[in-house]
């Protein structure tokens, strides 16, 4: 027997976390789609009656994979603090954020960023409420980020007639697909103050 076996029958939980750890990689490796049930409970090293109990099918996996990893992300978010800040506190903390992530995702797989989106946009597409909730999220960020610009107007400029928060994110998302394509650079080196 293995141990995450022994664990969860003392633990139920640590189970259930173990299971949805092992699969956010495997997710992130290979892909919902291409990921099969099978081949999540070997890796998880528990058995198959364990496993059933604590996940019926792999769509409720991925829910939760994705409500763990990705729409966590979203929930811990201060907006509190985030709209009161200034257009230069508020830059900085979004690029501490941004910072963050990708140091995170490096520390999950070898295959970095380009990993993140695939399984990102698959959550999108396959799974209606975390996209209302990025959608959400997204909406917040752009009228927070706009509304700390209309409080302290700024030489800067948004792209072409694009509101300040859309540029903004834009920018932030674009160093992110630059980093998939060239990890050797650094979101530091990319974005200047």
């Amino acid at each position: 027997m293995s141990d995450p076996e022994r664990t969860g029958r003392r633990n139920p939980a640590a189970t259930r976390a173990h299971i949805t750890e092992t699969a956010f990689v495997i997710f992130l490796e290979n892909g919902y789609k291409s990921t099969t049930y099978g081949e999540l409970v070997k890796a998880s090293a528990v058995s198959k009656g364990a496993f059933y109990h604590h996940f019926g099918n792999k769509e409720e996996l991925f829910h939760e994979v994705i409500d763990r990893y990705f729409g966590a992300v979203f929930d811990r978010v201060d907006w509190a603090r985030l709209e009161t800040m200034n257009r230069e506190r508020l830059h900085r903390a979004i690029r501490l954020h941004y910072s963050g992530f990708v140091r995170n995702i490096g520390e999950l797989t070898d295959k970095g960023l380009p990993r993140y989106f695939l399984l990102f946009f698959e959550a999108v597409e396959l799974y209606p409420a975390f996209r209302e909730k990025a959608r959400s999220f997204y909406l917040r960020m752009r009228a927070t980020i706009d509304a700390a610009v209309a409080r302290e107007p700024h030489g800067d400029t948004p792209a072409a007639g694009a509101p300040a928060g859309i540029d903004v994110i834009s920018r932030f998302e674009g160093y992110l697909f630059w980093l998939a394509l060239f990890p050797e650079d650094s979101l530091d080196g990319l974005v200047r103050e």
